[in-house]
Parts: C-alpha cells; structure tokens; sequence
C-alpha cells in the first residue's frame, strides 16, 4: 500500500478515531442507526419550530381575528343577499307607482278596449277567412295576440295579488342594507369577497386550534425519539469503549512485537 507522509496524522482527529472504532468492532450498523435517528429528530425540532411561529403570528392577530370572525359570522352574509335586497327595497320604495300602473294595464286589457275587442274581432276575422282565405294568416295571428294578451292579463292580475306593501319591512330591508354596505366597505367591497374574508379568518381561527394540539402531538415525539436517541448513544458508547480498550491492546501487543 502506498501512504502520503502525513497520512498518520489523520488519526488525531475524534471523527477520525471513531470510525476506525466502528470498522474494528463492526458497529457501523448502531453508528448509522444513531445517525438516522439524530437527523429524524433534527427534522422535527425544525418542523416545531415552524409551527411554533406560526401559532405565534396567529395569537398576535387573535384578538382582531377573532373581532371580525365574530362580526361576520353573526351578520349571517349570503351571496346574492345584496342585490335581492336592492330589488326589493326598489320594489317597495316605488310601490305606489308600480301598483298604480299595474292596475291600469291589467283594467285596460281586461276591459272592453282589450280582451273584449279582440274576440270579437278575432270572431269576425274568423267567419271572413272562410270566404277569404288569404285572411287566414291574418286569423292566426289575431288568434296568437289573443292568447298572449289572456296570458299577458293573468300575469298582471297575479303579480297584483301577489306584491304588498309594508312600511316595517321596507325599514328592516333598508337597515340590512346599511349594514351590509358597511361590512363591504369595510372588508370588500364585493359581498362575495366579505364572505371569502369570513371563511379566511374562520379557518385560521380553527386551524390555530388544531395546530396547539399539532404542537403538543410533535413534542410528545420528539421526546419519545430523544428518548430513544438518548439509549442507542449509550449502547454506541460502551461499545465503543470496549472495542477501545481492545483496541489498545491489541495495538500496544503489535508496538512491543515490532521493538517499539
């Protein structure tokens, strides 16, 4: 074998010196299992950390968190809510108008100068078709007019039936409102975008929950591998120590052989 001059000197060094240990007793295998068992927990104490701020960035914020959580959460938002109640709120601060228009549509077509008048032209026009045939199509037509006017009466008379008006609940819509502009200039300004924010904090809120658990969960482990770190390091130890001793003699028998 060839040597470099101060190859030897390599044996001052503890690393050095355990690995010839290791190789001499065959303990490499309890060496890597230590190693493997050291970088797990390194890896955890690291993951800890990152988890423990991150639950700090949260408390710091708990307090505010929790304020909005609690504002939105109670307001009970719905997509879609904002625009319903602009409608509605239109509907009912025009109401006089709507229903007052309504009405004359709904008497005008129903009266004399509408359903009436058209059936009986829509008779006449029938008993001249059947000498005229060229009137046919314009039967038909008067004949589509009609129903669509039945139609058009019915809808009118059901949306008659169906709207009313109520001062107390045009002023709780109107209050709804308010609050609803409120939040979404505070925390939007789109509804849905508030809905988003409350979903966020909410989240965080539970996952702070979840992750103090998280946090306790992973100390508990690393205590457990530190544990067992701890044992195979102590078995490593002696071992070493014996093969050590060995070692040494083994070494001194060799120097007094070679007149050293």
């Amino acid at each position: 074998d060839i040597h470099g001059q101060h190859q030897h000197q390599s044996l001052l060094y503890n690393d050095n010196q355990r690995r010839v240990l290791d190789s001499y007793g065959n303990l490499d295998a309890q060496r890597n299992a230590l190693t493997k068992q050291f970088r797990l927990v390194e890896e955890l104490k690291r993951e800890e950390e990152n988890l423990e701020k991150s639950l700090a960035q949260i408390q710091r914020e708990a307090d505010y968190l929790q304020f909005v959580a609690d504002e939105l959460v109670k307001s009970d938002l719905k997509e879609g809510e904002d625009e319903l109640l602009d409608d509605e709120i239109k509907l009912l601060s025009q109401y006089e108008t709507i229903s007052e228009n309504l009405e004359l549509a709904y008497t005008t077509l129903k009266g004399e100068g509408g359903l009436s008048s058209l059936a009986i032209a829509l008779q006449a026009i029938q008993k001249a078709s059947r000498g005229d045939s060229a009137l046919i199509e314009s039967y038909e037509r008067l004949e589509s007019l009609y129903v669509e006017t039945q139609d058009l009466v019915e809808t009118f008379r059901g949306r008659l039936s169906s709207i009313t008006f109520s001062q107390e609940r045009l002023d709780s819509l109107q209050g709804r409102q308010a609050q609803l502009q409120r939040l979404k200039k505070k925390y939007g300004p789109p509804l849905e975008m508030v809905i988003a924010y409350r979903d966020e904090v909410v989240g965080k809120l539970s996952q702070s929950e979840g992750d103090d658990e998280a946090l306790q969960q992973l100390r508990d482990k690393i205590e457990v591998l530190e544990g067992e770190l701890n044992v195979i390091g102590k078995k490593l130890s002696g071992e070493r120590k014996k093969v050590a001793l060995e070692l040494q003699q083994v070494v001194a028998a060799r120097l007094v052989h070679l007149g050293m």
